[in-house]
């Protein structure tokens, strides 16, 4: 008996490809879901804000030392340009000890910055030598607002 299908053979094949249809249509968004807290990149992720966001207090500062909030974005005087850093101030921290800046970005947990550009590299430190966390932030970096160098802003914890 040629052609002959059952129909539990048919409901079943019914039932498996609509499965395979979401499945594949549902998995991209699937795919993007975090299902454990991660405390670590959460909170470089806000160190990284911050620091990309903020020119810092005050806005114009161009000694570590005299920072009472830490902030690299640029600033002209006028406007503040996030996701720009001011390449003075990126000097500022190099070689730096980090474990002396979390009182000025306002947390208490060690971090470590590494800015990389084409042709340049900033590091800031911190005493974990071997850090395993990080989130890494597309920048811009400018010595006088018109031109930039592309790099890579990435926070430790």
């Amino acid at each position: 008996m040629r052609g002959n299908y059952n129909i539990d053979f048919m409901l079943s094949l019914g039932i498996f490809l609509s499965g395979l249809f979401l499945f594949y249509t549902l998995y991209p968004t699937v795919q993007n879901v975090r299902f454990f807290h991660d405390e670590e990149r959460d909170l470089a992720y806000i160190i990284s804000e911050k620091i990309i966001t903020s020119p810092g207090e005050p806005k114009d500062w161009d000694d570590i030392d005299e920072v009472e909030s830490l902030g690299l974005a640029y600033f002209d005087g006028v406007n503040v340009y996030p996701n720009t850093l001011d390449i003075h101030k990126t000097n500022e921290i190099y070689n730096y000890n980090c474990s002396q800046l979390k009182e000025k970005v306002g947390i208490d947990t060690e971090f470590a910055i590494e800015i990389i550009g084409q042709g340049y590299y900033v590091k800031c430190y911190n005493n974990n030598t071997n850090p395993q966390k990080y989130v890494e932030r597309i920048i811009r970096i400018t010595p006088n607002g018109i031109a930039y160098i592309d790099g890579v802003l990435r926070v430790y914890v």
